[in-house]
């Protein structure tokens, strides 16, 4: 869900294309598409197992990172949610979720069974009649709210619920005895609640109850106080009440409170309508509120204060910021220390959803979730740091010229030099942060021959060496920037053999190995003074040698650490050079080996602490060749390397690998061998890199270039996501249907077999690049690894007995909680494999056995008549075929003599019978086999007569509802002719109707059996066809058996033969 989150980048800094490590913020947003019931978000919860629960006008969500489930009234269902006005969310100590809704109904979830229990708090006729307070000018948030509206739950240290009303005061509740007390506002009571119109319920560290309320201001029960006489309905408690004062400056500024929060510091943040916000700090919480002197944050014409003094929400993030929703203005952030003020809007440079902001959440992670009035869904916030540098386009000298960047180099000099696709060669003087443009100039024959920019290097004479794309090789003098050009001539065969150059290596100073695209592998000399003409020795591919380099398109050449040269190409696959032998051995793909290399394009090559090499392809993902074997291991998104596209590799100190690749850079860590995933949401250009476009400078500092620009960084810079994420299972289905609450184990009974769990790690910061491994312990012993797409786990037909299913994941960046989460299974086994079904079969086995002998003497005729059958076929089939074969080996040793050619026709022909002869017998072998009886067996065993014939022609067979029958046992003549007539079927669809797939359907209604053989072949008119042996022979053996043949055919669609008839089933003769 979350890779169709809007990113917005907020930048609180004035950040030029070449800096980096600026603090940022990243805005994510949720949208109602996404499965949010509603888009106003009036209150927000992170569970104890780090669900996010979201309540709105319209429901109640509950929020894993991909999905939401959404609690509604359903009036069926007398355990579901009272009304669909969420107002507020509280979790106690048990792990219940305890709901307040608009119609003043107290709900507890119990997410263990998931369910609701309802409590009618604020409706009840023994309420006080209180006057009801008029006012006007409310929020639009609270134009819902009746009186009866539950708009705030808290907890005392006693455990007793405390429940704030929009009108009828306030609410104790014990939730053991389920007992009520009720606070009101009584006029000319300065003792009494200040307003019956509760806003919001805090305790604070000391265990005081503070009460914000809408026009009666601020109010507090101090803790010794709040444990009252649960014998008496109605408690009088005495409330310190904290107004505003029209001549008192350091009073509360407006006294219709709209949200309560209490930081780090103990201090006490008042948000109101229109007042601002108003700090309570610690030392003025326990004096009379006469002498209490608020410290106010109000809007002004200084662009530091607040954006507008409708204070809506508050809430600290875990860097200590402040954070102020207000109604109109958007989002402050609050420095608590200095009070300066940073502003988000809902503009196209900061992009909230809406301006109106009434709640405010900051999760275990960090993460600021921000809830706005009919907004467009929800807001994720998240403070962080630009992991990565980037070098993009600019209109000046400070950046590059072009943001396709497809080579990049360092020099001695500490220039930075960087290919582009359109923008020609870019060189940044790191001295003075400014950068030089080289591009071609059609008048100008010094200028680089081409803008499109491919590879760079440069020589121990301080020459720069650059390859174009379609300028060929190109050689640049830093002393007057002068290039010369080397481009094909076709009749020159010393000049370079193609003029798309792709990779330059030099070896031991002095010699310069160019790789080009359509002309193999070059190879010249370089030295100080090097001509304008120079000539180049060329290795190409010969389809007759097959020691030449297996593809003219050359990617890049590598030399290993024990002097290898390895050289790969676009599509011939890998190649190690033999320089002494001029000689090239080759290492392909092959689909039926998967310790070969894995895709034939080789983008990159480099060895690894072990030696080995790593070789990054386009569509094969990363292979790790073992030189001393030659095989070769492959990473792919199971291992968590989520491309199939590795375009570079550069390895850092502590030899750790980093990718570039199709989504994004990863880390991989070559001793856990674990990978982090970084994309865009830290910092990256574009989740798409180039191929050839990475470098590793000499102080450490890594390249990485893509279609948006250049990316660098110091590994060691690279802080990752230190939050270990908690691990649920969000649902469990068994047989298709979802099984409600959340278990922690499950038993099924045998035939609930089938089983799904998903599951989710409670990261939010990007949870699409989280990953999972599970396993089901009886089952499997290895973890199946996974990513956040595929975080689902399925078992189809589990034997009975006991299983654990557990799972872990990590986060964004690889860290993993390895505790994960665990259910237990067990699977019941039916009753006959219960140990009294058994002791109970024992004895009526015996009953049975002397029952059954009743049919002993019709068995034994059954079996008389079974041998006349069986000699009769004999006879018919395999004696007459002999017969052939005998007189036809006479004849072909006479023609022997005289006529060889005839008689190896004969020969053919004598196999041919006698093949036929051998598949006869095994039919009649396997049709008086009593163990293969079922009408499964029957269609497996024509499935595998007809196997290689079908292959063989390109035929697709299928049988449907083959495992509804799978008990089905048939008596012997049945299931012969049954097997005879479904032989001739198919028989005629192979040899006549020209198909390409044949299909054998069964159905089974009690005892009446319907099989269809039906084909895609080219069909005939029946009133055009002669009935002939086959049809004869198929209505024949139908009739035996009590059955009726059906064809139906039209020229072009195919042709349906049907079988229907009463079944004749084997049960009399179970046991002998």
């Amino acid at each position: 869900m979350l890779n169709k989150f809007l990113y917005i980048l907020l930048f609180f800094y004035n950040l030029s294309a070449i800096h980096a490590n600026s603090d940022h913020y990243v805005i994510k947003q949720i949208k109602n598409s996404e499965g949010l019931s509603q888009s106003s978000i009036l209150c927000m919860l992170q569970d104890s197992k780090g669900y996010m629960w979201f309540g709105t006008s319209n429901g109640l969500n509950k929020y894993d990172g991909y999905n939401f489930t959404v609690f509604s009234h359903n009036p069926l269902d007398t355990t579901s949610i009272s009304d669909n006005g969420i107002n507020s969310l509280y979790e106690d100590e048990n792990g219940f979720i305890w709901i307040g809704t608009t119609n003043g109904i107290l709900n507890k979830f119990d997410r263990k069974n998931g369910t609701f229990t309802k409590y009618n708090i604020a409706n009840l006729s023994d309420w006080y009649n209180v006057e009801d307070e008029k006012f006007y000018d409310y929020p639009i948030v609270f134009s819902r709210n009746n009186n009866s509206t539950i708009t705030s739950i808290c907890q005392d240290n006693s455990n007793n619920l405390w429940i704030g009303t929009w009108g009828k005061g306030l609410v104790k509740f014990n939730k053991k005895s389920k007992k009520k007390s009720y606070f009101y506002h009584y006029l000319n009571d300065t003792t009494s609640l200040s307003s019956n119109k509760i806003v919001k319920i805090l305790k604070d560290e000391n265990g005081n109850l503070w009460i914000g309320t809408f026009g009666g201001g601020l109010n507090k029960l101090e803790s010794k106080y709040i444990s009252g006489n649960e014998n008496k309905n109605r408690l009088r408690l005495k409330f310190i009440q904290y107004l505003h004062k029209i001549f008192n400056d350091n009073s509360l500024s407006d006294d219709r409170v709209t949200s309560i929060f209490e930081d780090k510091n103990k201090n006490i943040w008042i948000g109101t309508y229109k007042g601002g916000i108003n700090i309570l700090t610690y030392d003025f919480r326990n004096i009379l509120p006469s002498k209490v002197s608020f410290k106010k944050l109000i809007h002004s014409a200084k662009p530091s204060s607040l954006v507008n003094n409708q204070a809506m929400a508050i809430s600290q993030d875990n860097k200590g910021y402040m954070w102020v929703g207000t109604l109109g203005g958007g989002l402050d952030r609050i420095n608590p220390e200095t009070y300066n003020v940073v502003h988000f809007h809902n503009k196209n440079e900061n992009k909230l959803s809406a301006n109106d902001i009434i709640s405010l959440y900051s999760d275990k992670a960090g993460l600021l979730w921000i809830g706005s009035l009919l907004g467009k869904g929800i807001n994720v916030l998240e403070n962080n740091v630009i992991k990565f540098g980037l070098y993009q386009k600019t209109e000046n000298d400070k950046g590059l010229d072009d943001n396709i960047v497809w080579s990049v180099y360092e020099d001695k000099f500490n220039n930075l030099w960087v290919g582009t696709y359109k923008g020609g060669l870019n060189k940044l003087d790191k001295s003075k942060n400014k950068f030089y443009y080289f591009k071609h100039n059609g008048s100008n024959p010094y200028s680089i021959s081409d803008n499109h920019v491919r590879t760079i290097i440069m020589d121990k004479y301080n020459t720069l060496w650059i390859g174009t794309y379609r300028g060929g090789l190109n050689r640049l003098n830093l002393n007057d920037n002068k290039f010369v050009s080397y481009k094909n001539n076709p009749y020159d065969l010393n000049s370079i053999a193609a003029n798309q150059v792709q990779c330059l290596y030099i070896e031991s100073d002095s010699i310069l190995w160019v790789g080009t695209f359509g002309g193999g592998l070059n190879k010249t000399i370089i030295s100080p003074k090097i001509k304008e003409e120079i000539e180049f020795e060329r290795f190409y591919h010969d389809p007759a040698n097959p020691f030449s380099i297996s593809d003219n398109r050359v990617y890049t050449i590598y030399e290993d650490n024990n002097d290898n040269m390895w050289i790969g190409t676009h599509g011939g696959g890998l190649n190690k050079f033999d320089r002494k032998e001029k000689k090239f051995y080759s290492f392909k793909n092959s689909s039926k080996d998967t310790s070969s290399i894995s895709d034939n394009k080789i983008l990159v090559i480099r060895s690894d602490i072990h030696n080995n090499l790593l070789i990054g392809t386009y569509g094969g993902g990363l292979n790790v060749m073992n030189i001393e074997n030659n095989k070769f291991e492959r990473f792919t998104a199971k291992d968590g390397l989520t491309s199939d596209v590795v375009y570079g590799i550069l390895e850092d100190k502590k030899h750790n690998l980093w990718m570039s690749t199709d989504n994004g850079l990863f880390k991989y860590n070559q001793l856990n061998k674990k990978f982090t995933h970084f994309d865009i949401h830290d910092g990256l250009q574009s989740k798409e890199y180039s191929g050839g476009a990475y470098f590793k400078a000499q102080n450490g500092q890594m390249f990485f270039g893509g279609i948006n620009g250049l990316n660098y960084f110091y590994p060691d810079s690279i802080h990752e996501n230190t939050y270990i994420p908690p691990v649920v299972i969000t649902s469990v289905e068994v047989m298709g249907k979802k099984i409600k609450g959340e278990r922690d184990s499950l038993t099924l009974k045998y035939n609930q077999n089938f089983v799904t769990f998903q599951f989710s790690a409670l990261d939010y910061t990007n949870p699409e690049d989280n990953l999972y491994e599970y396993r089901l312990e009886g089952l499997e012993n290895k973890w199946q690894k996974v990513n956040a797409k595929y975080r689902i786990a399925t078992y189809t037909d589990l034997e009975p007995g006991k299983y654990i299913f557990k799972v872990r994941g990590s986060n964004n960046d690889g860290l993993w909680n390895l505790q994960g989460k665990a259910i237990s299974l067990i699977i019941l086994p039916p009753f006959w494999r219960t140990w009294w079904f058994v002791l109970l079969s024992g004895l009526l086995s015996v009953l049975i056995i002397i029952f059954l002998i009743r049919y002993r003497v019709k068995h034994l005729l059954s079996i008389e008549k079974l041998k006349t059958k069986l000699a009769a076929d004999l006879h018919d089939n395999i004696g007459a075929g002999l017969t052939e074969i005998s007189i036809l080996s006479e004849l072909t040793a006479n023609d022997l003599k005289t006529n060889q050619k005839k008689a190896s026709e004969r020969l053919s022909v004598i196999s041919n019978h006698a093949r036929s002869l051998v598949d006869g017998m095994s039919d009649i072998v396997w049709v008086i086999n009593p163990e293969r009886d079922s009408l499964h067996d029957l269609l497996a065993r024509l499935k595998d007569s007809y196997n290689d014939i079908l292959t063989e022609n390109g035929i697709v067979f299928k049988i449907k509802n083959l495992e509804e029958i799978k008990d089905i046992r048939l008596a012997l003549d049945y299931k012969q002719n049954l097997y005879l007539i479904l032989k001739e079927a198919l028989n005629n669809a192979v040899k006549h109707s020209d198909c390409n797939k044949i299909i054998l359907e069964i159905n089974l209604y009690e005892k009446d059996l319907r099989l269809v053989v039906n084909d895609d072949g080219m069909g005939f008119n029946i009133n055009d066809i002669k009935a002939g042996n086959g049809l004869k022979n198929l209505k024949k053996r139908a009739n035996i058996i009590k059955g009726k043949i059906t064809v139906n055919s039209q020229p072009g669609k195919g042709t349906k033969i049907s079988f229907v008839g009463k079944i004749k089933l084997k049960h009399k003769n179970l046991f002998f």
